[in-house]
């Protein structure tokens, strides 16, 4: 059966059509898949997530630097502490009033009476008072009162450690210095216990980590590094002293002291042209100094320059009266430049101070014998015996 025209023309236009809307179809899809694209070029990949490394040293200046601001908090909140002290009442500044004019029966006898009503300010008088009385007992009673109302009072804990000291209780006192530094790492009063502690017992070791901390904790203030100048010194730990001394002069040159520690540095080291050189620097530099000209003259007189030793040992003593090695001194290196009377009166000054002195009177006999000065020899030997006696 043929199709007939209408039929065919039908057939073509609905093809057209369909094929129309195809196009369309296709069209959309390729515009949205085109946009999809360019939305995934213009949003960047968020980047994983990298773990972060701490190294051990990196680890270490973080812990040290929570700890040095621990430290210093602790430093500002007693600092706060202090700087607000309690009220004063007119009962408070008359009890001071007798401190101050160190009526202590009387200042501790009125305070307790009052006892359950004193402030810790009172408490703190009280506990003084008994202390300058030299009622170590009462003050550390006291003292308690105070811990139990604070533990951590570095006043009460100090004066229990001065106390004990003074009780000849050594290793209690160290204990309450320590807890008193630990409540308050900057507390002097604690501090100079230990180092008086320390000192007594020739522990340069403690007493230069005391030093060290104090450094660490508050800078290298120029009387820490004098200490550390002078500990070195004794301790012949010669490098540290040579750098702690030079420190020391560099922040505060108007002090002796670390001027003599270095030169005697040097002779520790055997360094004689620098310690006679660095010596000499203190002794004229501050000629009113006794232990600058003490340790020059003692140095002359070592290399036998004996006019430079007398010289010095007679500046010493004209800045200390009292300075018996000076007066020793003086005479030993006056009989060794036949000067017997200048010898003769220096001994005996000598003697009044230490009878052990006598042997070295009895050297100066010897030499006035043997220049053939027989009546200073006779005086020199009189001498020798009263002082031996």
């Amino acid at each position: 059966m043929t199709k007939t025209p209408y039929i065919r023309n039908f057939s073509q236009k609905r093809i057209a059509i369909l094929s129309f809307i195809i196009i369309i179809i296709i069209s959309v899809i390729s515009v949205h898949a085109e946009e999809e694209l360019t939305l995934d070029d213009e949003i960047p990949s968020k980047p994983a997530k990298q773990k972060k490394t701490t190294s051990p040293a990196s680890k270490k200046q973080s812990d040290d630097l929570n700890f040095s601001q621990n430290e210093t908090q602790k430093i500002e909140d007693k600092k706060i502490k202090i700087s607000q002290p309690e009220t004063k009442t007119n009962f408070t500044i008359a009890m001071e009033d007798l401190f101050q004019k160190k009526q202590y029966n009387k200042m501790t006898k009125i305070l307790w009476s009052k006892i359950d009503l004193l402030s810790l300010n009172e408490l703190s008088l009280l506990m003084k008072g008994h202390f300058f009385n030299e009622e170590y007992s009462d003050s550390i009673k006291v003292a308690n009162l105070i811990l139990a109302k604070d533990e951590k009072n570095e006043e009460a804990l100090t004066n229990i450690g001065n106390c004990k000291l003074k009780l000849k209780k050594d290793r209690e006192a160290k204990e309450y210095f320590t807890k008193a530094t630990e409540a308050n790492p900057i507390y002097s009063p604690a501090i100079n216990g230990l180092v008086e502690i320390y000192e007594k017992n020739h522990n340069y070791y403690e007493l230069r980590l005391i030093y060290l901390d104090l450094i660490h904790k508050l800078g290298e203030r120029p009387e820490y590094l004098k200490k550390l100048c002078d500990i070195n010194t004794k301790d012949a730990v010669n490098d540290s002293a040579i750098e702690f001394c030079n420190k020391s002069i560099s922040s505060n040159p108007k002090q002796p002291e670390s001027f003599v520690n270095l030169g005697l540095v040097y002779k520790n080291l055997k360094d004689s042209i620098k310690a006679k050189e660095q010596l000499k620097r203190a002794a004229d530099k501050f000629p009113n100094s006794d232990e600058a000209q003490f340790q020059y003259a003692l140095l002359s007189e070592e290399q036998k320059n004996f006019v430079e030793a007398y010289k010095y040992y007679k500046q010493c003593i004209q800045s200390n009266l009292k300075h018996e090695k000076c007066f020793v001194g003086l005479g030993s290196s006056s009989y060794q430049l036949l000067k017997f009377e200048d010898s003769y009166n220096a001994l005996k000054k000598a003697c009044s101070f230490n009878r052990k002195t006598s042997f070295v009177v009895r050297r100066a006999a010897t030499q006035a014998r043997n220049a053939k000065q027989n009546e200073w020899s006779k005086k020199l030997d009189h001498l020798a015996d009263i002082c031996g006696n």
